[in-house]
């Protein structure tokens, strides 16, 4: 198994764990540096830092813009809901008008 000991919490150790098991290691790694900003934390020497504080600030990026298109769409939803352009349900279905304390007794009758 392919997997950095307590002393390489980097992960980027020329331990030789074979061609697929190092690069899954070498991408798993970089997922972690880019969705926890603070995992790179414990990296020695500075060509790791560096590389480890690259791939988190494009993290920081790509979480920023997955971010801002959800928000997006979830905006372009409530302004459709808003101006009245989503469907209406135009069979089997009560409009009550004029909510009050006693709307709720009336339903229930």
């Amino acid at each position: 198994e392919c997997s950095p000991d307590d002393s390489e919490l980097s992960g980027f150790s020329d331990t030789d764990c074979g061609g697929g098991k190092r690069l899954m290691e070498g991408l798993w790694i970089a997922w972690t540096f880019m969705a926890d900003p603070g995992t790179h934390a414990s990296v020695a020497g500075p060509v790791n830092r560096l590389l480890g504080s690259v791939i988190t600030m494009g993290g920081i990026l790509f979480m920023a813009s997955i971010l801002g298109v959800t928000v997006d769409m979830v905006r372009e939803k409530m302004d459709s809901l808003r101006q009245g352009k989503s469907k209406i349900v135009e069979h089997n279905h009560t409009l009550i008008l004029g909510w009050t304390e006693k709307t709720m007794h009336i339903i229930k009758e």
